[in-house]
């Protein structure tokens, strides 16, 4: 999915198209929509949770 009007370079095209295959390997896919539904108090509890338990296991600070 390219912006309307954009022009990329040859290169580019390698470049993104891994990218789109990474991210289908994580069920992810450039036809899907976000997701906006308001999380509760106690799911964005667990969200925040996870995450930084994800930083915390990669280093991150």
């Amino acid at each position: 999915m390219h912006a309307i009007g954009a022009t990329l370079r040859p290169e580019h095209y390698n470049v993104i198209h891994t990218s789109h295959e990474r991210s289908a390997t994580f069920g992810l896919f450039s036809s899907m929509r976000p997701d906006y539904a308001v999380l509760s108090s106690a799911e964005l509890a667990v969200k925040f949770d996870e995450s930084r338990t994800l930083s915390a296991h990669m280093g991150c600070r």
